[in-house]
């Protein structure tokens, strides 16, 4: 056991430096799977920040995090601070309600989720935005054919092709623009992980194609 004095909201694996994120709260505490131990966090230039969730774009080079505070998304190069940015979220409340979730696509977006955090319930789904990570200027999500705009919960493969959201169920496809079809919409899923090849969606008791076909029970 390694003893932090931090509550993390979120973890998150980067294997290309062999080290963990953990979401605590001000700041991104890093621990080193090669030395096992605390590096320095990191930290937004922004004050007031309170991170959430947490992705890595597909390139392994950028960090991204929700805001919830600052109604934004964190730009973080985790090999040097200086590099680090945050882009608003036009619109998103902040405080209680704000990002909570964010995935990285693969045209060098991000696309996050803004909601509130009910601890009997969950995620309660806001809009969802979609963030130019070069342009470093952000709008509400309008994919086509998607049913809804609001999510819960995003999760994204690794190369950022497929991204699945909660509001039901939805896979939205950034290379088209739109979510694609699906074979058997299940009911409401709340959390929809995404496996890191985007052939496998673990649903409610349930595994499924990306296509919705329910591939395997538990």
């Amino acid at each position: 056991d390694y003893a932090m004095t931090d509550s993390p909201t979120f973890v998150l694996y980067d294997s290309g430096r062999y080290q963990v994120y953990l979401s605590a709260r001000p700041q991104i505490d890093v621990f080193s799977l090669t030395s096992l131990s605390f590096s320095t966090p990191l930290k937004s230039p922004v004050s007031g920040s309170q991170f959430q969730g947490l992705a890595l774009t597909p390139d392994g080079k950028t960090l991204l995090a929700a805001d919830l505070t600052n109604g934004a998304v964190a730009v973080i190069d985790p090999d040097s601070a200086g590099g680090s940015y945050e882009i608003g979220l036009s619109g998103s409340a902040t405080g209680s309600v704000g990002p909570l979730f964010v995935v990285a696509d693969n045209l060098g977006n991000a696309l996050v989720t803004s909601g509130r955090v009910v601890p009997s319930s969950g995620p309660q789904p806001r809009s969802i935005f979609i963030a130019s990570l070069a342009a470093k200027t952000a709008s509400r999500f309008t994919g086509t054919n998607c049913g809804s705009t609001t999510a819960s919960f995003l999760s994204a493969s690794r190369d950022g092709s497929l991204v699945a959201m909660t509001n039901g169920f939805q896979i939205y496809s950034p290379s088209q623009g739109a979510c694609v079809p699906i074979a058997q919409s299940p009911i409401g899923p709340e959390f929809v992980p995404v496996s890191g090849d985007g052939n496998v969606v673990g649903l409610d008791g349930a595994f499924a194609d990306p296509a919705g076909n329910v591939i395997g029970k538990f």
